[in-house]
């Protein structure tokens, strides 16, 4: 699988969870909408009370940390617009983010396994047993397309953890005591070689996995995604590009624990009037961390207890 086609699977996978949120928040009931659209062919991505004393903490910490340069810096972010005037964010992680294969040691490792089987379905051979990519929670789209993806359903934060099998992957503290609607791990694999729609036999090796999870407090929304990619890829890096048309994107950086993290706060027309969109990025130990929170802007104290949860689950 060469480069252009595996961020395009990224970018499909990303796409489908997000027109699968979009069709929950227009559904009969729902008190909002997320009307957010990715570019197709694009990669992208994609968490209760607390007073006002303890935000002027943070506040004041901020402003210190950049008073006296003592933070750490995982990335920066750039924004921009591509050639249809789409509103555009890069996240430039500050290394080279690809793992060896050898970090991954849970059955993720046989996700390979299941493409090739995949690709022998795509190829017309039969099996005695149902496709395993089909009704995956999360996914709208039919995932059964691409022969180079294996989607695994979990119920927490942890088991999908365990599933990877890498011992550095952090899972947030406000996660523990919550249902998810969904979570899932998405493997993508890759193979320089591999030409699809043709007979050409491919031999994946793991090339990005994240976990992709939902929850919901309330009216307020919840994306986590956490975005590995091993040695087999040909990029140093898992997320290229997020676009948004109609949408003005306003980055900027929270620095909790001496970490600076990238914000990127989401101005669309189309939004209910009230409600904030934000994203937080993170990357620690070559695991990229997205928190893409949706909230009513009278509801500030309470997105900020989920967001600094998030924060402080990466240690002091």
């Amino acid at each position: 699988m060469n480069r252009d086609q595996l961020l395009k699977a990224i970018g499909d996978a990303d796409e489908a969870m997000l027109r699968e949120t979009e069709q929950l928040r227009n559904a009969p009931g729902s008190t909002s909408k997320l009307t957010e659209i990715t570019k197709a062919g694009r990669p992208a991505r994609r968490r209760l009370i607390i007073v006002l004393a303890a935000c002027m903490v943070l506040a004041l910490g901020s402003v210190a940390a950049y008073a006296s340069g003592i933070f750490r810096n995982s990335g920066s972010v750039t924004t921009g617009q591509d050639p249809e005037g789409n509103a555009t964010y890069f996240f430039e992680p500050n290394e080279d983010m690809r793992l060896p294969l050898t970090a991954f040691t849970g059955d993720v490792t046989n996700s390979t396994a299941y493409m090739y089987e995949y690709w022998q379905r795509s190829r017309g051979v039969e099996f005695s047993y149902p496709d395993r990519r089909n009704g995956t929670l999360g996914i709208s789209t039919d995932c059964t397309l691409p022969p180079f993806e294996h989607v695994q359903n979990f119920d927490t934060m942890e088991d999908a953890a365990t599933y990877i099998g890498y011992d550095k992957i952090v899972i947030p503290g406000f996660v523990q005591d919550n249902t998810p609607d969904w979570i899932y791990v998405c493997a993508l694999g890759s193979d320089d070689n591999w030409i699809p729609d043709t007979d050409i036999e491919p031999d994946f090796e793991l090339g990005c996995v994240s976990i992709n999870a939902k929850y919901y407090f309330s009216d307020m929304f919840i994306i986590l995604t956490d975005y590995m990619i091993s040695e087999a890829v040909p990029e140093p890096r898992a997320v290229q590009l997020v676009t948004a048309p109609n949408t003005q994107l306003t980055p900027a950086v929270e620095v909790m624990n001496d970490r600076a993290f990238q914000v990127i706060t989401e101005d669309h027309p189309a939004f209910d009037p009230g409600y904030v969109q934000k994203e937080y990025i993170w990357a620690e130990d070559k695991v990229e961390y997205h928190l893409t929170i949706r909230y009513r802007a009278d509801e500030q104290d309470k997105a900020n207890t989920v967001i600094y949860d998030w924060m402080n689950s990466f240690g002091k």
